[in-house]
């Protein structure tokens, strides 16, 4: 066997390996590329489950949120209510009084003013 031959026989060796681990590297690419986009999918759709648990969480909370806020705004208007109805009775029996202070001052001049009209007939006539 000679040089050329035994060259020869190494190049097509070679390229028959270089074949098969060629179909090797091939079907593994193919086998890694089916895994992957199974991959992909199964994310995608646990992220979109993900999702929608958190987009109804976060609806039933602020549907929570704010029904709490009008029971709070509900039990404030009650409170205020309550608190401007006792201010204004306690307004009313203050003016009250005040308007009795004040009747009774006014009879009092009243009074004294008639007193001085008398005197003041009584000198001059």
């Amino acid at each position: 066997m000679s040089y050329l031959e035994i060259l020869g026989l190494l190049v097509t060796g070679a390229g028959t390996l270089g074949s098969i681990l060629g179909v090797f590297f091939a079907i593994y690419a193919s086998r890694n590329g089916r895994i992957t986009r199974e991959f992909i999918k199964t994310q995608n759709k646990d992220m979109w489950e993900f999702i929608a648990a958190q987009n109804r969480e976060m609806r039933e909370f602020i549907s929570a949120q704010s029904k709490d806020t009008k029971e709070l705004i509900v039990a404030q208007n009650k409170d205020m209510r309550e608190f401007i109805a006792s201010e204004n009775k306690d307004m009313r029996e203050f003016l009250a009084e005040v308007l009795e202070r004040l009747g009774n001052r006014i009879s009092q001049e009243e009074e004294k003013t008639r007193e001085e009209i008398r005197r003041l007939r009584h000198l001059s006539g």
